[in-house]
């Protein structure tokens, strides 16, 4: 019967061999295998699968040790069986952050193959080994990366890498790892350099400023750079004039850290003007004057310098909301900014491979300073020449708008978000004549006033989210925002400023009378949302993820026509 049973397996591999996917060549197959295993840094097990199939398909895959050199730590004997298939291939390893395995077993296993390690992503991570008997060369580790967002407490500063020479790092990753600066994983060779705590936790020991701006000037290849509460205080940072880095690679920067270390840091780095810069300060109140000197230092890379090659580009879109402001320098467009605010999945789209030049963040302040902190921004950076602007209008008065006409003078598109009583320092501007001083910007061949934004041919307001209209004072007071909205606009229209286009969008009890009071006083009106009032109340009509493109618009309103 034994032997039956195997002459009928070898009938079924040589049937298996006959067909056309059985005589395909074995390095194809194997590369094809190698494919369907690029899933295996999610913990997804199904391209282990193939070597299931049939006797050939096994064979080739345990043959093929790269199979098996992506590790993710499912258990321990998981583990030990990708460590003998894989033979001396170069591993690349994530140690899982499942708490149902034994993870200090995983890690004595592993680190014992430190010598032909590609790349580690240690989760969790924490130090259990002891070092004595680990391996001196890891010739093929080209990244690590070390996270542990469950530590509560800045702990052991010592690595199981700290003893390996001369490590050949490209890419180090370490969030909430409790790492000194003095590691010896901060190499020469670095491309990539992440290091991020939270802002509670002590900072790296036996370190300071000069030390950690010596150690990033000995990195010259760095092309991102991310630093999260880990530089020293700039009380204790003696800097010495020679104490400056150039980073000739860099695209990414991203740095966070009190106002006045972000300053010190700022005044001893300079950077290539395509770099994208993110500042956040950890601030729990404003220090006026060195966010404001740190925002000015990174406006000198803007500045366009007639002796270069290639004048930078001004600023020309900007998105504010609530102690944040984002900075492009090509046009956005209202569209994807009004997007980004929503968090609309189509944001990604419209944004998708696009990001900021330059973010300024502070989202530790109080919101009681975010009008302080938006005229800051202002002042500081160059918008003279920003076409299309997005601002959450939350707490913003007659000084933060008139910082921003001042700022912005030659806007095109305003989309505006906020509750309907943030509106009024809104219209007090639009309606706004300019003085005779102005007259820069004042056609000469006309005596018609100019109003602030003179330029403005696109509206949006997100979000109007309107009292119901009734007999009783919060109603009409309500509507009585729309009406303004609506004179203010007709003057401006009067006087040669007449909008292109309004947008109301995402909001909510505006009626159709509404709309209608912008006839003949703006070219388009757009709402995506009208309320019909009927004798059991408002009935709320929408039309969701309705774009600026849509080439069917429902509720547009021209002059001439009625819906």
């Amino acid at each position: 019967m034994a032997a039956w049973e195997g002459q009928i397996v070898a009938a079924k591999r040589r049937l298996n061999e006959l067909t056309p996917i059985g005589r395909l060549p074995s390095e194809m197959l194997a590369e094809t295998f190698l494919h369907r295993s690029a899933g295996w840094s999610t913990g997804d097990q199904s391209w282990i699968e193939v070597s299931h199939v049939c006797h050939r398909w096994r064979e080739i895959a345990l043959d093929c040790p790269a199979l098996w050199g992506h590790i993710y730590t499912h258990t321990s004997a998981w583990t030990r069986e990708l460590l003998l298939r894989s033979k001396q291939a170069a591993l690349d390893v994530i140690i899982s952050e499942n708490d149902e395995i034994n993870r200090e077993d995983i890690i004595h296993l592993l680190v014992h193959h430190l010598h032909r390690m590609r790349s580690i992503n240690w989760g969790l991570y924490y130090n259990p080994l002891d070092g004595s008997d680990l391996p001196r060369v890891a010739p093929f580790l080209r990244s690590v990366t070390l996270h542990n967002d469950e530590l509560d407490e800045y702990g052991p500063s010592t690595t199981p890498f700290d003893k390996i020479e001369a490590l050949p790092l490209t890419h180090l990753e370490l969030v909430c790892a409790p790492v000194s600066w003095t590691s010896n994983l901060f190499r020469p060779t670095l491309t990539h350099l992440t290091f991020r705590l939270p802002s509670d936790f002590p900072q790296p020991v036996d370190c300071n400023m000069s030390e950690v701006l010596g150690l990033l000037r000995s990195m010259p290849s760095l092309q991102i750079l991310e630093l999260a509460n880990v530089l020293p205080d700039a009380g204790r940072a003696r800097v010495g004039p020679d104490a400056y880095v150039h980073f000739t690679q860099l695209r990414l920067l991203n740095i966070e850290a009190s106002a006045a270390t972000m300053r010190y840091f700022l005044e001893h780095v300079s950077f290539s003007k395509d770099a994208e810069i993110t500042i956040e300060y950890s601030d729990l109140e404003l220090d006026h004057e060195n966010m404001e000197q740190s925002m000015r230092l990174l406006a000198s890379r803007f500045a366009s310098d007639s002796r270069s090659k290639n004048p930078v580009r001004p600023l020309q879109s900007l998105y504010c909301a609530r102690n944040v402001a984002e900075a492009w320098t090509i046009d956005r467009g209202l569209e994807a900014l009004s997007q980004k605010h929503a968090r609309n999945a189509a944001a990604t789209k419209l944004l998708q491979g696009v990001h900021h030049t330059l973010a300024v963040r502070a989202v530790d302040l109080p919101f009681e300073h975010s009008g302080a902190f938006f005229e800051m921004f202002c002042r500081s950076l160059p918008l003279a020449e920003t076409s299309s602007a997005f601002i959450d209008i939350e707490g913003m008065g007659d000084t933060q708008w008139r910082s921003a006409y001042q700022s912005m003078p030659h806007l095109r598109e305003l989309g505006v978000t906020g509750s309907s009583s943030c509106h009024t320092s809104l219209i007090d501007l639009l309606a706004t004549v300019l003085a005779a001083t102005d007259g820069a910007l004042c056609p000469s061949h006309s005596n018609l006033p100019v109003y602030m934004f003179p330029k403005l041919e696109v509206l949006l307001i997100r979000g109007l989210h309107l009292p119901l209209a009734s007999t009783d004072n919060l109603g009409s007071r309500g509507h009585h925002l729309l009406d303004t909205y609506a004179k203010v606009l007709r003057d401006r229209s009067d006087a040669g400023h007449q909008l292109s286009s309004l947008v109301l969008v995402g909001g909510s009890n505006i009626l159709q009378q509404d709309v209608d009071k912008f006839l003949g006083t703006v070219k388009e009106v757009h709402c995506d949302c009208i309320s019909t009032e009927t004798s059991l109340g408002p009935i709320h009509m929408s039309i969701p993820s309705l774009t600026l493109d849509d080439k069917v618009r429902l509720f547009v309103v021209r002059p001439g026509s009625r819906r």
